[in-house]
């Protein structure tokens, strides 16, 4: 059987009947991705969208990715074809403890002035922004360093953690707190006894963040794109990491500046570790390890 050969209507198939993306259509729907999600995308990920959005199209019956273009141009603003669309073109990878140096600095460094603040008046509060939280792993580690770090003054302190991302998909397994124990393989042991309940019978093999935790963890849905975000006070502290990667220098400091607007003075944004923006405003101190401080 040839590698490729074509449909009744033109269409380019490969060998098991599923349409190929052509350049134009590539372009097309490349196009389509940065308006409505941010995300740049060379030409090297020509076969990856292909690959996300070739469900779409069996699902919808649709004979090609140009159909395909159409048809999300035809959906209003709120079908639900377009969160489908964000959902398969969007990237969540995303471990317990990843990067876990940005967790001992919150412990042993970021936290430890607020508490003795707290002692002299400063309000018991702390707010928190997991952006781009995808599977939940982020938010819950924030958690977990939390909890572990106020000790037993934990249940008097107003602890607050948004977290958001543009995937609904990933954002139902986030606030169901439900893992497999290959995905909790990274949180020490010790840990996962504190803050977890282990499944059993049809659950085994899976385990649970306990509801103590998961109450400190808010998710909701956030398209950096929107013209408006609807926060309504700033954070102390603003996780954005491995998400500005996949957008190009205008809208990465696009993000980032809002991301200082919803900021408290003196506040902490921590990215990535291949996200440098140093430099980039005079008002945004780098302090080694992806984190930055708002010094204004």
């Amino acid at each position: 059987m040839p590698d490729f050969e074509s449909g009744a209507s033109g269409e380019i198939l490969n060998s098991l009947g599923a349409p190929l993306i052509t350049t134009a259509e590539f372009e097309l729907l490349r196009d389509l991705v940065r308006e409505r999600v941010g995300i740049t995308l060379g030409p090297e990920k020509k076969s990856l969208l292909q690959g996300r959005l070739q469900k779409r199209l069996r699902e919808l019956s649709l004979p090609d990715f140009h159909a395909y273009h159409e048809y999300l141009l035809s959906c209003g603003d709120q079908h639900q074809e377009l969160q489908q669309f964000a959902n398969a073109v969007t990237t969540n990878k995303t471990d317990f403890f990843r990067e876990s140096h940005h967790f001992e600095f919150i412990a042993k460094s970021w936290l430890p002035p607020i508490v003795a603040a707290a002692k002299q008046g400063r309000p018991k509060s702390l707010r928190i922004w997991s952006a781009a939280c995808s599977s939940g792993e982020e938010p819950y580690t924030l958690a977990f360093t939390l909890l572990d770090a106020l000790g037993s003054d934990a249940r008097s302190w107003d602890v607050s953690i948004l977290a958001t991302d543009i995937n609904t998909r990933v954002l139902e397994t986030a606030a169901n707190g439900i893992y497999s124990m290959e995905r909790v393989s990274t949180v020490p042991r010790p840990v996962l006894e504190r803050h977890f309940l282990r499944g059993t019978g049809k659950n085994d093999g899976y385990c649970r963040v306990r509801a103590n935790v998961r109450a400190l963890v808010t998710f909701r849905k956030l398209n950096f794109m929107d013209a408006a975000w609807p926060m309504k006070k700033p954070f102390d502290l603003v996780f954005c990491r491995n998400a500005l990667i996949y957008f190009d220098r205008k809208t990465q400091e696009n993000l980032v500046r809002r991301f200082m607007q919803n900021l408290v003075p003196e506040g902490y944004l921590i990215l990535g570790h291949s996200e440098c923006v140093h430099g980039w405003f005079t008002d945004l101190k780098n302090l080694g390890n992806t984190v930055y401080r708002k010094t204004t």
